[in-house]
């Protein structure tokens, strides 16, 4: 997830093009979109059938966005994806989701969350992002909001994000007028969403919400402060999935620049004096594993919007964070060499 690189290439299928022989009966009718990525890997690393899948994977979580109702994704030898979306009118814009570079973003989770999400400084996940944008309306309304979305009269999102109402109702179905019965609803300024897919395990799932496939945050957005760090802090020919030496299991090593090591020693630094300082002022000052997960703040790699992970600092092994220039750093304990080898 994190080293994946796709370059890609669109090729519009016109009668007569290399792109057109190959296209579907779909596409032949309807006109539409091939595009064909290739996986770059970064210097020294290979992108194996497992990177493959994985890329795919998130291929489709970003077609899913387009709406586009049986689109085609499949691999092409060892290193290329083809993806053909038939009936997509709105080329340009549906060529810039799928061949945008992945934006990778680090938060320091409890400290960022904001609104509905924090409550005394535990996490809230809320299952309905209408719900959630409902709730800072009065907040939408000062500044200028980072995002719209459109929902329908089921309170389901139908398009956004988008940074503007124009681009938000531009769309073929839309041309411009929103629909009857529709609402939309913006994130206030300084603030963005992020969706978390609840197989992955969601911090602060409420009992309710139990069967809810995918639940939302609001957090801080500020940049460069908020997120605290990118993908740019990271040394990507140093990140690998590994199994311990020292019996924690399966791992994921990380590799930071100069810069980025500061930034993660500092975000580490102050998770561990805040769970250090809760646990104290709860009068438990134990080392036992359950009390420290109880207590531990966690750090949360977000890809494209989207939660993927959230370690927490073991604030008795780490009392002044992680400091990676020295000893290195690494996510630990985690299920299966499988699951590391996807979060690297």
């Amino acid at each position: 997830m994190i080293l994946a690189a796709l370059a890609g290439v669109a090729l519009l299928a016109i009668p007569g093009s290399p792109a057109h022989k190959k296209v579907t009966l779909g596409l032949d009718l309807q006109g539409g979109l091939e595009v064909v990525l290739k996986a770059v890997p970064p210097k020294g690393k290979t992108c194996d059938a497992a990177c493959m899948d994985r890329s795919i994977s998130i291929m489709r979580s970003r077609i899913d966005k387009l709406g586009v109702s049986e689109p085609e994704i499949r691999k092409q030898g060892k290193d290329q994806i083809v993806i053909q979306l038939a009936g997509v009118h709105d080329v340009n814009k549906a060529a810039q989701i799928i061949g945008t570079t992945a934006q990778l973003q680090f938060y320091d989770f409890e400290n960022d969350l904001v609104g509905p999400s924090n409550n005394g400084g535990q996490a809230v996940a809320t299952a309905s992002l209408y719900k959630l944008l409902t709730q800072v309306k009065e907040d939408a309304k000062k500044g200028t909001p980072t995002a719209y979305y459109l929902f329908n009269k089921q309170k389901k999102v139908i398009n956004g994000p988008e940074d503007t109402v124009e681009k938000l109702l531009d769309t073929p179905k839309l041309n411009g007028k929103q629909p009857k019965g529709s609402t939309i609803l913006a994130v206030p300024e300084g603030m963005t969403v992020v969706s978390c897919e609840a197989t992955t395990g969601c911090l602060g799932q409420q009992q309710a919400d139990a069967a809810a496939p995918v639940l939302y945050y609001l957090f801080k957005y500020d940049p460069p402060a908020v997120p605290e760090a990118t993908g740019e802090d990271l040394k990507l020919s140093d990140i690998a999935a590994d199994i311990s030496t020292q019996g924690q299991g399966n791992v994921v090593r990380l590799g930071f620049t100069s810069k980025g090591a500061d930034k993660f020693h500092e975000i580490t630094r102050a998770e561990a004096q805040r769970g250090a300082a809760d646990a104290a002022a709860a009068g438990q000052t134990g080392s036992d594993p359950s009390t420290i997960q109880q207590f531990a703040q966690h750090f949360a790699i977000v890809l494209d919007g989207q939660l993927r992970s959230t370690p927490y600092i073991d604030y008795k092994q780490n009392p002044d964070g992680i400091d990676p220039t020295g000893t290195g750093a690494e996510i630990s304990n985690i299920t299966s060499f499988g699951e590391a080898k996807d979060l690297a």
